[in-house]
């Protein structure tokens, strides 16, 4: 009964903490605005915060980016800001997405969805006002997390205590989730190496590398994004560490090479990761005395600024 006790006390402050901490979001940020905007549409109209706004905050890391899903369909949408005065811009309508800006915030705003059919690389949804359907479709339980403007959460995929315990669990069907967009094979490593304290599951790992050619039908650009998510310490250092995750890195990026100098950094790295930017990270990662660095400048067109930063960094 006290063990019970205990674990009640400690999962309601913890929910109390989240619950501030949205708010305190909320209070910080001009975000209300749109809230206010979407809610008061309609009758039936709503809008949540969801994924890695909610994540950061359970985890208690740094919020630097806000997203929002809505009932409302992306036209709906953009004449509720409309109404509103709110500036924003097409970011992808074809998918849902609406990019609200407000001062210096941009609002990442998407309308619930379904998928209609997948390719591995693009998506055709069809717009919905279900959010556990929205929520089914996503990649990861951690990522399928909502909260209201006064944190309280939806959580459907019960992805809150797989983040509290340190779990990258792929929704529904893993191979199925990974088919329908290739690019999460790189964001399970990404989320596995900065949260999971467990060893790769077997199954999963298999399907990983059973599906890792869907890479090379990815979009240069996309990669690269979803690269530039890597250049963090704490992600460098266990992937420099992790058997598994250098094996598909390096199939995914062969050319980054230089991954031990993050093994066990020393001050003078662990300032550089801090405070430089991508090119010269990068650098240090693929510069090895051969034309590897070139080849990598060109294959993902890096622009002619960045190349020259990249050579006087060698």
């Amino acid at each position: 009964m006290i063990k019970f006790l205990n674990r009640f006390i400690k999962r309601t402050n913890n929910l109390n903490y989240i619950s501030k901490k949205i708010i305190d979001l909320s209070k910080n940020t001009p975000v209300k605005k749109i809230f206010t905007s979407i809610n008061n549409f309609s009758s039936n109209s709503e809008i949540r915060y969801v994924g890695g706004c909610i994540r950061k905050i359970i985890k208690g890391e740094l919020v630097d980016d806000i997203d929002l899903a809505t009932n409302l369909n992306p036209q709906q949408v953009c004449d509720a800001l409309k109404s509103n005065n709110i500036n924003f811009y097409e970011t992808g309508i074809e998918h849902g997405t609406i990019t609200a800006v407000i001062e210096d915030y941009n609002f990442e705003i998407t309308s619930l969805r379904e998928d209609v059919e997948t390719d591995g690389r693009h998506a055709q949804v069809k717009f919905s006002t279900d959010w556990k359907k929205d929520a089914l479709r996503r990649d990861f339980t951690i990522n399928a997390i909502y909260s209201d403007i006064d944190g309280n959460l939806f959580d459907p995929c019960n992805g809150k205590n797989d983040l509290e315990n340190n779990i990258i669990k792929f929704i529904g069907d893993p191979e199925q989730r990974i088919k329908e967009d290739y690019l999460r094979i790189l964001r399970y490593l990404r989320f596995y190496l900065s949260y999971s304290n467990y060893k790769h599951e077997l199954e999963t790992s298999k399907i990983l590398k059973k599906n890792i050619v869907g890479i090379s039908y990815l979009s240069k650009e996309r990669l690269l994004g979803e690269l530039k998510k890597f250049l963090k310490l704490n992600i460098l250092t266990k992937l420099s560490k992790d058997k598994f995750s250098i094996e598909l890195f390096r199939i995914i990026f062969p050319q980054i090479k230089n991954l031990k100098i993050f093994s066990n950094p020393n001050k003078f790295i662990k300032d550089k990761v801090e405070n430089s930017d991508f090119i010269f990270l990068l650098s240090a990662m693929i510069i090895d005395g051969t034309d590897n660095a070139d080849y990598f400048l060109y294959k993902f067109n890096i622009s002619k600024k960045d190349q020259k930063k990249n050579k006087n960094n060698r």
